[in-house]
């Protein structure tokens, strides 16, 4: 496997990005003008898996990594709920989509039934790592581990950094901006 940046959260900061680099943004890209620019900037092995502060309407483009699927042998899940929705504008800054819908959430588990990557990345994590409200994506996240049981699992969302082991699988948390390399 060819060396890959994780990175956090970046909520809009694009400067931060190793444009060098080949890399996953592990989602709160940002919103309008962020993926404006990535339209423009990333190129192909430079690539964004969508989280709850993103703006959905560029989901289908092609530094988007799209609902879930592996690439490069990472397996990968979009996606999280905001628990601040209620103080934002539809379709400005939230997105009733950032969470995969019923369908969606179906297709994802039965992908990983037949796709068991050793790495799993998502914007947030299974539902047995957090000790607070449950969500539709934490839940779905939670089947995905039960179902592939990789032996690394990197995620972001929370904006802090965490790296532990548990039931056999490493999973690191990575604050905003925060890296992780993957490779050789």
């Amino acid at each position: 496997m060819k060396l890959i940046k994780v990175i956090g959260d970046i909520h809009g900061n694009v400067n931060i990005l190793p444009l060098n680099d080949s890399f996953i943004q592990l989602g709160d890209f940002g919103f309008l003008k962020a993926h404006e620019w990535a339209k423009i900037n990333l190129k192909d092995n430079q690539k964004v898996l969508f989280g709850n502060h993103d703006d959905y309407r560029y989901l289908k483009e092609e530094y988007s990594l799209g609902n879930f699927g592996t690439y490069e042998n990472i397996g990968y899940i979009r996606g999280a709920d905001s628990i601040d929705k209620y103080g934002r504008l539809v379709g400005v800054d939230w997105f009733k989509e950032e969470e995969l819908n019923y369908s969606e959430s179906y297709d994802c588990l039965d992908y990983f039934k037949s796709h068991k990557p050793d790495i799993i990345i998502s914007h947030d994590c299974p539902q047995f790592l957090v000790n607070f409200a449950s969500s539709n994506t934490r839940l779905l996240l939670e089947e995905v581990y039960n179902l592939v049981k990789p032996k690394l699992w990197i995620y972001g969302h929370h904006h802090v950094h965490t790296d532990t082991v548990i039931y056999g699988t490493r999973f690191v948390c990575l604050n905003i901006e925060e890296s992780f390399t993957i490779g050789e």
